[in-house]
């Protein structure tokens, strides 16, 4: 089940994510989600597959 998550952010992160979001080809949420997921695999949070399927070495 998703859920919606609000979040504050500064100014220059939010036109960074979008920047990079948007030469991704990619939306801005879709960035957040990733990089939670990346953050959360490389804390060691997922398991052996989600880890794989981000490229998070273990």
């Amino acid at each position: 089940m998703k859920v919606q998550l609000n979040i504050k952010i500064e100014q220059k992160d939010l036109k960074l994510v979008r920047k990079i979001s948007e030469k991704r080809g990619e939306g801005v949420a879709d960035f957040v989600r990733f990089a939670i997921r990346m953050e959360l695999g490389r804390l060691g949070f997922l398991d052996s597959d989600e880890m794989k399927a981000l490229g998070v070495s273990t």
